[in-house]
């Protein structure tokens, strides 16, 4: 009976370890995406009246963000891979 209460107790315990590191990484990757979030809002928030913004944000872990800012309201979308 006891060998059968340790084999449970094994098998679940590594399901709930794995599950707690997964937990523990979306955790993070909340944090860094509200941190992504709040720059981005303090940049819009300093931005002249007819400003515009082209944010090219290219992730899935090789993370890249180009912004340009321009003044001028005749602005022509680019792409911004030069």
């Amino acid at each position: 009976m006891s060998e059968v209460v340790t084999m449970m107790a094994l098998a679940l315990g590594t399901q709930v370890i794995g599950l707690a590191g997964l937990a523990l990484r979306l955790r993070w990757w909340g944090k860094r995406d509200r941190g992504r979030q709040q720059a981005l809002v303090a940049l819009a928030s300093r931005l002249p009246a007819m400003g515009v913004v082209h944010v090219d944000d290219a992730r899935a872990d090789g993370s890249r963000l180009q912004v340009h800012i321009t003044t001028d309201s005749e602005f022509s979308r680019t792409d911004c891979r030069d």
